[in-house]
């Protein structure tokens, strides 16, 4: 699946990778090697470009954590290094199973992601909170 949505008058465009081997940050630590994965990048914004990995539940599906690909997220006054991973903010990380990924989630991400409340909360690839230093 992909497709493209506007916020803010850019354009992003998004893909759904299914089972990938393209972005080893986002493997799950217990060794599964290929994962469900939400691209998302715009052309508008330079360096807007970021990983997403769905998991799936019994119920739902989770997203996240988010890997940080392009070298000017979420902007660049304020940019997030490349192969940092992030928690989603909590209403954006579960999605029921008859909800699929679309435009509309896309662009409720990318809303999160551009808006002045952001904040960068850096997590391990099993979505807990990272003890170490800086970023």
């Amino acid at each position: 699946m992909n497709g493209t949505c506007s916020v803010n008058g850019q354009i992003f465009k998004w893909t759904v990778f299914s089972q990938t081997d393209k972005f080893k940050p986002l493997f799950h630590p217990w060794g599964k090697m290929v994962t469900d994965v939400l691209r998302i990048s715009s052309s508008d914004l330079l360096g807007f470009d970021i990983a997403i990995r769905i998991d799936e539940g019994i119920n739902q599906r989770y997203l996240g954590p988010m890997l940080v690909i392009g070298k000017g997220f979420p902007n660049n006054q304020n940019p997030i290094k490349p192969g940092i991973l992030l928690r989603l903010r909590p209403r954006l990380c579960s999605l029921p199973n008859d909800v699929v990924v679309d435009s509309v989630v896309v662009e409720r991400i990318v809303q999160w992601c551009l808006s002045p409340g952001f904040r960068a909360v850096r997590i391990n690839v099993i979505g807990e909170i990272w003890i170490g230093y800086g970023y």
